[in-house]
């Protein structure tokens, strides 16, 4: 009974749509000849918009745990994407810098990553597009405010 149900929620559209978008952008950037895993096409997004991020900010604005994003940050430093400096106020903290290696990787996803966004939102008008971001929300603080 309850399985039935399931199928009455927005769950199992939501579930395929971001599944649909991860594996559309993932063909559009290998068109390109861009191979890229979803975190750190995520991660260099979040740097290219505010550079200078420390790594738990980056952990907090991807929705990662810590240890994660370290060992994350560590594989793109180490293709030259990213460059870590300690924050001179506060020796402990690492704020990550994107390098012009990786700040031109993100000069060549950026624009197919929009063009993507503008495939997917063919056919949707302002009015909807403006719908579907407040329902996103209200479902994202719902998500939120059951977390303890």
């Amino acid at each position: 009974m309850t399985e039935n149900k399931l199928f009455e929620t927005v769950l199992p559209y939501f579930g395929k749509t971001q599944h649909m978008i991860g594996m559309y952008l993932k063909d559009q950037l290998k068109k390109a000849k861009i191979t890229i895993s979803r975190e750190k096409l995520l991660v260099l997004i979040k740097l290219r918009i505010e550079n200078g991020l420390s790594q738990n900010e980056i952990a907090h604005r991807t929705e990662r745990n810590k240890t994660t994003i370290a060992r994350l940050l560590d594989t793109m430093e180490k293709s030259g994407l990213i460059e870590r400096i300690q924050n001179e106020k506060d020796k402990r903290v690492k704020q990550v810098y994107l390098t012009s290696k990786g700040n031109k990787l993100a000069d060549r996803c950026m624009p197919i990553m929009y063009e993507s966004a503008v495939q997917m939102q063919k056919g949707l008008d302002p009015e909807q597009l403006d719908q579907l971001r407040a329902i996103s929300m209200v479902i994202q603080s719902n998500i939120n405010n059951t977390k303890s």
